[in-house]
C-alpha cells in the first residue's frame, strides 16, 4: 500500500515536470531578450563622424606644423586628409597652419613642408589631446614653454628616421616633409600612443541632422590675416563643403565647417614673434552655406576649446572635418 502510495507520488512529479517544461517551451518568446541591441558606434572626436572600427577610438590624434608662406603653398600635401586645420600669423604678418589628423596611418604620400614651432600651436595641440610634430622652434619663447609644459612632441628637424628632404626648387626650409609611417613609428619610439582626450573637440549635431547658421549667407569668405595673407573659401553646394583657395598645383582642401576666433594679440619683447591669447573672445561659425556670431573660450594648454552662441547657448555643429582661423579682434572676416 504504502509502496503504491509512493510509487503514484512519483508518477505525479513526473508529469508535472513533463508539463511544466512542455508549457516553457510553447510559451511566446520573452520579447525582450530577443531583441537583439543595435550596436553603438563610437565617433571620432575631432569630426562628430562614426568611426569604422571600435578599436579606432584608441588612436591618438597627430597635429603637425605646415609651412604656410606664399612661396610653399604649392607644394603642401598631406593636408587633405586633416580633421582640423588650425591657421593664424606667427610673425611678420605671415601665417602657419597645423594639421590634426584623427588617424595619421590613413594618410597618403608625403605629409608638408613641415615647419619650426611657435607658442600658440602647442598649446592648441595639447588641448585636443594630440602629439605636437614640428621642425625646430622659436628658441626664445616656443622652446622653453613646450619643456615647461613637457609637450608630447617630436622634432623631426634633421631626424632621417622621421624626415626627410624633399627637392621642390625651394629653399632648404621648405623642403622638410614626413610621412604616415614615418610618423606612426615616431609616436610608438617616444611611446605616446596613450590617448590623452575623450571629450569632442565641438558638440557636433546628431543622428544625421543638418545644421543651418542663422545669422547671413556665406557662400564666399574671406579672412584677412594681415594684408598678405587673406585665406579664401567658396561654398560647394554640391558637396556640402567650404573649398579653400589655393596656387596651383597645391593638394586641394575643403571643410564642412569653417570658425573665425578673433582675439587680442600682441608681440613677444623680440618684437617679432606674435603672442596670441587663447583665453576667448568672440567669432563666427560658418558652414552650410551660412553664418552666425558665436562665442568662444580656451584657457589653459591643457583646456579643449569651447564654442557657444552669441547668447551663451550651445553652439551645435555640423558633422565633418573644420578649419579654424584665429584672427586678430582688429580684423573682421567678409561674407557674401
Amino acid at each position: 500500500m504504502r509502496f503504491t502510495k509512493f510509487l503514484s507520488l512519483i508518477l505525479t512529479i513526473c508529469i508535472l515536470f513533463t508539463l511544466s517544461a512542455c508549457g516553457q517551451k510553447d510559451l511566446p518568446p520573452d520579447e525582450t531578450s530577443s531583441t537583439v541591441a543595435q550596436e553603438v558606434k563610437s565617433l571620432n572626436r575631432l569630426t562628430g563622424e562614426a568611426l569604422e572600427k571600435e578599436s579606432d577610438k584608441n588612436i591618438r590624434p597627430v597635429a603637425v606644423m605646415i609651412n604656410n608662406i606664399s612661396v610653399a603653398q604649392k607644394v603642401q600635401s598631406g593636408v587633405t586628409y586633416a580633421d582640423i586645420v588650425f591657421e593664424t600669423e606667427v610673425e611678420g604678418g605671415i601665417t602657419r597652419m597645423m594639421a590634426v589628423f584623427s588617424d595619421i596611418s590613413k594618410v597618403e604620400g608625403d605629409i608638408g613642408p613641415v615647419r619650426s614651432a611657435r607658442v600658440v600651436f602647442p598649446h592648441i595641440a595639447m588641448g585636443i589631446g594630440a602629439v605636437y610634430i614640428h621642425a625646430g622652434s622659436d628658441t626664445d619663447y616656443c622652446t622653453p614653454e613646450m619643456e615647461r609644459l613637457a609637450t608630447n612632441r617630436i622634432d623631426i628637424n634633421n631626424k632621417a628616421q622621421y624626415s626627410f628632404r624633399k627637392k621642390n626648387g625651394l629653399s632648404t626650409e621648405h623642403t622638410m616633409f614626413t610621412t604616415a609611417d614615418l610618423l606612426v613609428q615616431g609616436v610608438k619610439d617616444h611611446k605616446f600612443e596613450e590617448v590623452k582626450k575623450t571629450e569632442p573637440f565641438a558638440n557636433f549635431a546628431k543622428d544625421g541632422e543638418i545644421i543651418t547658421p542663422a545669422t547671413g549667407t556665406a557662400l564666399n569668405l574671406k579672412v584677412p590675416f594681415s594684408s598678405g595673407y587673406v585665406t579664401k573659401f567658396t561654398y560647394n553646394s554640391e558637396t556640402g563643403k567650404y573649398d579653400k583657395k589655393k596656387p596651383s598645383g597645391s593638394c586641394s582642401e575643403s571643410y564642412n565647417n569653417v570658425f573665425v576666433l578673433k582675439t587680442p594679440m600682441s608681440h613677444y619683447p623680440s618684437g617679432k614673434e606674435r603672442k596670441i591669447d587663447l583665453n576667448g573672445g568672440s567669432g563666427y561659425y560658418i558652414s552650410n552655406g551660412a553664418y552666425e556670431e558665436i562665442k568662444w573660450s580656451k584657457g589653459n594648454a591643457n583646456d579643449a576649446f569651447t564654442f557657444t552662441k552669441a547668447d551663451g547657448s550651445t553652439l551645435t555643429v555640423n558633422t565633418g572635418s573644420s578649419y579654424v582661423c584665429i584672427l586678430k579682434d582688429s580684423a573682421d572676416p567678409s561674407f557674401s
